[in-house]
């Protein structure tokens, strides 16, 4: 088996210094050296929120993590995969629309996208959440994936109601 046979990986995402990240259903984040085999694990004790991370994502030296008790952001600084800053986490008392979060998204715009589960969609811009829902015409609560195309639109997919344009 591979090294990684007894986790329950769910997630991945390749940062700006090719390190792999993959999120695992129950013991937190690895962060993951393709050339070197090195691995760091990052779970609650290193800051992380949650330690079932769903979807990952990043921007340049952030990587943002959507787990099942809130979101946590960390940025990473130097070339060993240990070089990781502090992580920074948001959850519904920071105004996140929901703890649940099945997926982030960082759009062209820089603006970072939350699926929730049982809370719409939420966006974090200009540091502060904006929650999207029934006022705003999206009928489902429970958002699973998103993503941006060439021209701008933002898709969402629904649990109930299909896919979304936004």
């Amino acid at each position: 088996g591979t090294p990684f046979s007894s986790l329950n990986v769910i997630s991945f995402y390749e940062d700006q210094k090719g390190f792999i990240w993959m999120g695992t259903f129950d013991k937190g984040a690895i962060r993951f050296n393709p050339l070197t085999k090195e691995v760091k694990l990052f779970d609650e004790s290193s800051g992380l929120i949650n330690t079932s991370v769903l979807s990952i994502d990043g921007n340049k030296d952030e990587v943002w993590f959507a787990t099942l008790g809130g979101v946590s952001k960390c940025s990473f600084t130097g070339s060993e995969v240990g070089d990781v800053g502090n992580f920074v986490s948001f959850s519904e008392e920071n105004g996140l629309g929901n703890n649940f979060i099945y997926k982030v998204f960082i759009d062209s715009k820089k603006r970072v996208w939350f699926g929730t589960d049982g809370h719409g969609l939420s966006c974090l811009k200009n540091g502060k959440f904006v929650n999207y829902g029934e006022r705003e015409g999206l009928k489902s609560r429970i958002i699973y994936s998103i993503t941006e195309d060439p021209y701008g639109n933002i898709w969402i997919s629904s649990a109930t109601d299909g896919i979304y344009r936004f």
